[in-house]
């Protein structure tokens, strides 16, 4: 299976080439742990556990990150969430775009990667 963004198809032309239609399949299934359209190759579905600032925790509430999100803490210290997805680069970049309001507490995997990126981005300075 193939996903393609289509606001980046460029002269676009109908041809006869055909293609088979999978008959049982369920776009919903397929994409319940993606983060957009990118669905990894043999990726593995992970539990991802982000904690935020309450001001930034309003939003998130407000405007979920995934379907799969549920909130575990959510009081004037902090706001706690729990996603069950694929870590894909689209992911990290919405991880990224929350600063210093958010911090990774699980899969360890990821706390590394999103520190450091952090620590790259510390050493331009």
């Amino acid at each position: 299976m193939k996903t393609f963004a289509l606001d980046r198809l460029l002269n676009l032309k109908i041809t006869d080439i055909s293609f088979c239609e999978f008959k049982d399949f369920d776009a919903n299934e397929y994409f319940k742990y993606c983060f957009g359209i990118v669905r990894p190759e043999n990726a593995v579905v992970e539990e991802v556990k982000l904690s935020f600032t309450p001001k930034q925790g309003k939003y998130i509430k407000s405007l979920p990150l995934h379907a799969t999100q549920k909130i575990i803490i959510d009081n004037d210290d902090e706001f706690v969430i729990t996603l069950s997805i694929f870590i894909t680069y689209d992911f990290i970049q919405e991880i990224l775009q929350y600063g210093d309001e958010v911090k990774v507490i699980k899969p360890d995997s990821l706390v590394k990667t999103i520190k450091q990126i952090h620590e790259n981005a510390l050493r331009r300075y």
